[in-house]
């Protein structure tokens, strides 16, 4: 149960990177795309920091 949760979340981190990724490459840079590509960055920073907080809270169950 654990490793389905953790491979879920992983997966989630992984997607968004790649979004964010073609998201830059598509744009190209201007004010707008890095405004949402620094809105992706951040969200990509949470999740990171949920999925760590997750699997330590399901370490110590």
């Amino acid at each position: 149960m654990k490793s389905i949760i953790t491979a879920i979340l992983c997966g989630i981190i992984i997607v968004s990177i790649s979004v964010s990724i073609h998201h830059f490459m598509t744009d190209g840079i201007d004010n707008k795309a890095n405004m949402s590509l620094g809105v992706l960055t951040t969200v990509q920073g949470i999740m990171s920091g949920v999925v760590f907080l997750v699997t330590r809270f399901l370490g110590k169950l």
